[in-house]
């Protein structure tokens, strides 16, 4: 199933649920909830809290993460905010300005 886009020359403001994947490439402020992934991109960037299954950062994120499986924070990805999860991965080059609870 193909991912829903938010792509780079969209900026949204609202509340988005989801069940699949969510790519964002583009400037989200506001709540994420779904029973999927979501992936922001290396040019993407989002204000606002999680509640969803898994997160793959490359851009960037100012909020809190409610996540029921893993967070992925890559090189070059930046979050401010805390972080509640099962699986966690920072890599080199990854920044993170926020507290980290392991459920």
């Amino acid at each position: 199933m193909e991912p829903t886009l938010i792509s780079d020359d969209i900026e949204f403001k609202g509340e988005v649920q989801f069940d699949n994947t969510l790519l964002i490439k583009g400037n989200f402020e506001g709540v994420l909830r779904g029973s999927g992934k979501v992936e922001v991109s290396s040019g993407g960037s989002v204000k606002g809290d999680f509640y969803v299954r898994q997160i793959e950062l490359h851009g960037k994120i100012q909020g809190n993460i409610h996540s029921a499986d893993s967070v992925s924070i890559s090189s070059g990805g930046i979050l401010s905010g805390d972080i509640e999860c099962r699986e966690i991965q920072i890599d080199r080059g990854a920044r993170h300005n926020g507290a980290t609870i392991m459920k």
